[in-house]
């Protein structure tokens, strides 16, 4: 018994030490370097959907024709929010407002076309937030910086996400998923020092992003996933009191996601 105990104690130790290795590896400088850099090939691999132009598929319908785009108003905004209302089969307020808020800025142009420079520019500023974020949510989930690099690289880059970048009526996805990843990031913080101020701001974000798309319900599951992974225990009082809201709100929302 000793043995083993001496064992288990040995490799949590060395864990401990690897983790530490990880995190000694890269000076402060370096590790700001190296986001720049990802955030420079983001910027080369997307900087040509800024002369992109309003598509023929629902661009259509989410600029030239949206009866909510041009009228930033309160009762514009009001009814954005009331769960009975769909736009293209979605329910994404804030998703919404966001556009509204590009043509705001935007305009149009001599010919009275609307600007599509704005749109594209806050589709990749959004996304640029999210790799780095993705970065930073990798490197406190793993305390491997080289690790939490090679993702955030491989997410910046990977050709399933130009549709989400470069598509105008994606930005229910991109505004959706910062929010996403921002609440992983709070919930990760709350693990770590159990402050409360982290886990409603996780709760807080998890909101956003699901007024944003409606996929965003699978971040209750994430968090359970997250609990296990850090070797929390999944059945306990605690962890399933602060759950629920998490759940209660991806239940909800996915109620009106089925609805729409």
């Amino acid at each position: 018994m000793k043995r083993e105990r001496k064992k288990k104690n040995a490799a949590g130790v060395n864990q401990k030490r690897h983790i530490k290795n990880n995190t000694e590896k890269f000076s402060g400088k370096t590790k700001i370097l190296f986001t720049l850099l990802i955030a420079f090939i983001t910027f080369i691999s997307f900087f040509p959907t800024f002369d992109n132009e309003i598509t023929t598929w629902d661009d259509e319908f989410y600029i030239n024709t949206n009866p909510y785009l041009k009228d930033l108003s309160f009762e514009n905004v009001k009814t954005l929010f009331d769960t009975g209302t769909y736009y293209m089969g979605n329910y994404h307020p804030l998703a919404m407002i966001s556009l509204s808020v590009d043509y705001a800025i935007g305009g149009e142009d001599a010919e009275g076309n609307v600007n599509p420079f704005m749109f594209h520019f806050t589709n990749f500023i959004l996304y640029l937030l999210t790799v780095t974020a993705v970065l930073y949510f990798i490197y406190i989930l793993f305390k491997d910086f080289k690790l939490a690099a090679a993702a955030a690289l491989l997410f910046a880059v990977h050709t399933l996400h130009v549709e989400s970048v470069a598509w105008i009526s994606e930005r229910k996805d991109v505004l959706y998923a910062f929010f996403f990843v921002l609440s992983l990031i709070a919930y990760v913080k709350y693990t770590d020092n159990g402050k409360i101020k982290f886990y409603v701001l996780s709760l807080l974000l998890f909101v956003l992003s699901l007024f944003s798309k409606g996929q965003a319900v699978s971040l209750a599951v994430t968090l359970v996933l997250i609990d296990y992974f850090r070797g929390r225990k999944l059945i306990d009082k605690k962890l399933i009191l602060e759950k629920i809201p998490f759940f209660i709100l991806a239940l909800v929302f996915g109620l009106i996601a089925v609805g729409a």
